[in-house]
């Protein structure tokens, strides 16, 4: 990690395609893989959001507040 951390340091919001290949680098290896860190962090946000949505009260049939809106919100392409 240390040398991930230099890797960063030194490259980091520079306008060089060289410097942005070296930090992509570090984000996509195996030790930090943000991609599949990020996505796990968004499926569990989905799952709350779609329960939260469910549990939305409604009035004789009738949502006080219309859940079809927030479902459209989170909706996956």
């Amino acid at each position: 990690m240390p040398e991930q951390r230099r890797v960063l340091n030194e490259n980091h919001e520079r306008k060089d395609s060289e410097c942005e290949r070296r930090v992509l680098e570090v984000f996509e290896s195996s030790e930090v893989d943000l991609r599949m860190t990020n996505g796990m962090y968004e499926e569990g946000v989905y799952r709350e959001l779609v329960v939260m949505i469910g549990e939305i009260p409604g009035v004789k049939g009738r949502s006080i507040l219309k859940a079809e809106v927030f479902k459209r919100f989170v909706a996956r392409p």
